[in-house]
C-alpha cells in the first residue's frame, strides 16, 4: 500500500506540474488611455489546440471622440507550439490600418533563422536561444512568474531587429480595475539611454495575467492599458 500511495502521489504531482506549464485559454479586454483621455480598447485572445499548437491574438481599436478623427486598428497575431512550458513561435504578424505599417516574421528552426516573410528580400538573422516574438513573450512571462523570479529576460524578434527584454521584479502592489482590486507583481523594463519605460502589473489570482500596463515614451507621455473584462474559454 505504501508503494502504491507513493506512485499515486507522484502522478498527482506530475499532473499539477504539467498544469502550471499550460495556461488556461482566455479573452481579456483592456481600456486604453493617455492621461485623462480614454481613446480605445484592446482585446487579447489566447487559444490552445488539441495538437499542442497555440494562437494568441491582440486587437486594438480607437473609440469615442478620437475614433471620429482617426480610426486606427492594430492587429497582432502569434502562432506556434507550446512545449513543456515553453512557447515556440512559428509565425508572427503585425498590421496597423493607419498607413503602410505591417510586417510578418517566420521562425525557421531547421536553419536556425528568423525571417521577415512579407518581403521578397527582407531581413533575417540567426536565432538566439528561446527566441520569442513581441506578443507571445507576454504569455511566457505569465508562466515564468509562477516561480517568482527577481528578473525576467527574453530574446525578442521585432520587425528588423533582435532585442533583449529585461524586466525587474519590484514586488507587490495593489491595482484597482473595473473588475475589482488585485494584489499584483510590478515588473519594470527600461531601455538604456532613454526615458522610455514599460511597467506591467500581473496578478496570481488570474494566473499572472497582466491587469495593468504602462508605456512611458521619451517625451514623458504615458499610455495605460487597464483590465476591463476577463473570461476563460
Amino acid at each position: 500500500m505504501g508503494y502504491l500511495c507513493r506512485i499515486m502521489l507522484l502522478l498527482a504531482l506530475s499532473v499539477a506540474a504539467s498544469a502550471k506549464d499550460t495556461p488556461t485559454p482566455f479573452v481579456a479586454v483592456y481600456a486604453l488611455s493617455q492621461g485623462s483621455l480614454s481613446f480605445g480598447t484592446m482585446e487579447r485572445r489566447f487559444e490552445l489546440l488539441d495538437d499542442g499548437a497555440y494562437r494568441f491574438r491582440s486587437r486594438m481599436k480607437t473609440t469615442g471622440v478620437l475614433a471620429l478623427v482617426r480610426s486606427d486598428k492594430i492587429t497582432e497575431s502569434s502562432s506556434g507550439q507550446l512545449r513543456n512550458g515553453r512557447f515556440v513561435p512559428d509565425n508572427y504578424s503585425y498590421h496597423n490600418s493607419h498607413g503602410d505599417k505591417h510586417f510578418a516574421l517566420r521562425f525557421d528552426y531547421p536553419n536556425v533563422r528568423v525571417l521577415r516573410s512579407d518581403q521578397a528580400k527582407g531581413w533575417s538573422a540567426t536565432m538566439p536561444e528561446a527566441l520569442l516574438d513581441k506578443l507571445v513573450y507576454q504569455m511566457q512571462m505569465m508562466l515564468d512568474l509562477a516561480s517568482q523570479p527577481a528578473t525576467l529576460r527574453y530574446n525578442i524578434a521585432d520587425k528588423n531587429k533582435l532585442k533583449d527584454y529585461l524586466f525587474d521584479n519590484r514586488g507587490r502592489e495593489e491595482v484597482e480595475t473595473d473588475l475589482g482590486r488585485y494584489q499584483a507583481v510590478r515588473l519594470e523594463r527600461g531601455a538604456s539611454g532613454t526615458d522610455r519605460r514599460t511597467v506591467v502589473w500581473c496578478t496570481e489570482e488570474l494566473d499572472w495575467l497582466p491587469v495593468k500596463v504602462e508605456y512611458r515614451e521619451k517625451d514623458g507621455s504615458v499610455t495605460t492599458a487597464l483590465l476591463r473584462s476577463f473570461r476563460t474559454l
